[in-house]
């Protein structure tokens, strides 16, 4: 069999960006899911909505290893159930190959005396396959540039708890793992996909008495080397705006770690690191256990408020709050910035409410801009070998650049002028 190697130049001509119309948030449908969701991933390239079922009870406990809920959703309807592990409680999608990865936080035990472990689903074929990481992850996040997966493990290498957290990062390829240490009791992560940077809200900081102010450790994706900020009492949730490199962190207590205090977001700058705080409610009614979502266009975030039954919508630029009405013990939302479309799964009420964000749907708009050679694996990368592929971030290339070229980090789409250069000399333009 005749194997080709190919060199290859990508040109970038025109973008298309997301223009938002003024239109109020409001839910539009709402979803039969299965037992407790917890958590809710989105394809946008595919507009398939995937959710986690706990099946477990609040009293008597998981009576079998839970499943995802398949939707559709240009429809709004499931279309499958997906067996995964026990006790499941995260889902993130990598949009370039269209594996969903679910963090089950009892592995394959529903007694909760095993490791966990990560359900690898393949997006066309809903086939599986199993990772091990540490003991009770609390979440999984990918990024789909570098096709690394990270897992947060939120008691460590420790099945008793008593020591901290680390994140087992994935490679998306071989599957093959390394552990990064983090801090006390973490649960989620958030990634920003352009700068490589990964966030990992510690609810107890560095304090295993809990007794201290809860830290973000920061992980720089190239090495795997740490960073510790400091924002408010047990933080749990957070988002990255990858537009803005702002990253939003959901402090349960403020800045109380008696819970005496109203909840917020702690609002860190990417580039400086500076951080603002937002207040949205009180304790326990408005982000406990949730997760928010991000709308990167229209500089939108969602956090879903578990004990009140409501979504509170965030303006990015001037941090200005409204609230969405939702379904009973909303913990976690997801976007899809294509459709824009939110998707909050009622944790109670085994539902999922769809929101209608500020556009219905947000209209594309193409952009022409300076012509920009974003790569050439001549000098970047070597030849790509026949009847393989390569992942490439345009973003991070366009900036990456001498001179750089425009921003490509609202745009979701990409007029690309690709070169083909074989070996043995010649070109072919595709």
């Amino acid at each position: 069999m005749l194997r080709l190697r190919f060199q290859a130049v990508l040109l970038l001509f025109t973008l298309a960006v997301l223009v938002p119309s003024a239109v109020a948030q409001t839910v539009i449908a709402t979803v039969t899911a299965g037992v407790q969701p917890s958590a809710t991933a989105v394809n946008p390239v595919t507009n398939t909505v995937y959710v986690v079922n706990s099946n477990c009870f609040n009293n008597g406990g998981c009576s079998s290893t839970g499943s995802v809920t398949v939707i559709n959703g240009a429809t709004n309807l499931p279309t499958a159930t997906v067996n995964v592990g026990a006790l499941p409680v995260a889902v993130a999608v990598n949009v370039q190959t269209n594996q969903i990865y679910v963090a089950n936080e009892c592995g394959t035990d529903i007694t909760c005396a095993s490791p966990g472990t990560v359900s690898v689903i393949a997006g066309g074929s809903n086939n599986t396959g199993s990772v091990q990481v540490g003991y009770y992850p609390t979440d999984v996040e990918v990024d789909s540039a570098t096709n690394q997966i990270y897992v947060v493990n939120n008691c460590g290498n420790d099945n008793g708890c008593a020591s901290a957290g680390t994140v087992t990062v994935i490679n998306g390829v071989s599957d093959n793992t390394t552990n990064v240490n983090v801090g006390v009791q973490p649960y989620v992560a958030a990634i920003n996909s352009v700068t490589n940077m990964i966030y990992v809200p510690n609810d107890c900081g560095n304090d295993l008495t809990c007794q201290s102010l809860g830290t973000v450790t920061v992980i720089n994706g190239g090495n795997n080397s740490t960073s510790t900020l400091t924002v408010g009492a047990f933080p749990y949730g957070a988002a990255v705006n990858a537009v803005t490199n702002n990253i939003y962190v959901v402090n349960n207590c403020g800045s109380d770690i008696g819970c005496g205090s109203p909840a917020t977001v702690s609002v860190i700058a990417g580039g400086t690191n500076n951080i603002q705080t937002v207040t949205i409610g009180n304790y326990n009614e408005t982000s406990i256990n949730s997760t928010p979502a991000i709308d990167a266009v229209t500089n939108q975030i969602y956090v879903p408020n578990y004990s009140d039954a409501t979504v509170t919508d965030i303006d990015g630029a001037s941090n200005n709050t409204t609230l969405v009405d939702v379904g009973n013990r909303p913990r976690a939302a997801a976007m899809n910035s294509l459709t824009n479309r939110v998707y909050v799964d009622n944790y109670t009420d085994g539902t999922v409410s769809v929101i209608a964000g500020t556009g219905n749907p947000v209209p594309l708009q193409l952009f022409s801009i300076t012509p920009c050679r974003l790569i050439d694996t001549r000098s970047n990368g070597g030849p790509i070998p026949g009847q393989t592929s390569r992942i490439f971030n345009l973003p991070q290339l366009a900036q990456s650049d001498s001179p750089q070229c425009a921003n490509l980090s609202s745009a979701v789409a990409y007029s690309l002028n690709v070169t083909v250069v074989p070996p043995s000399g010649g070109t072919l333009a595709i």
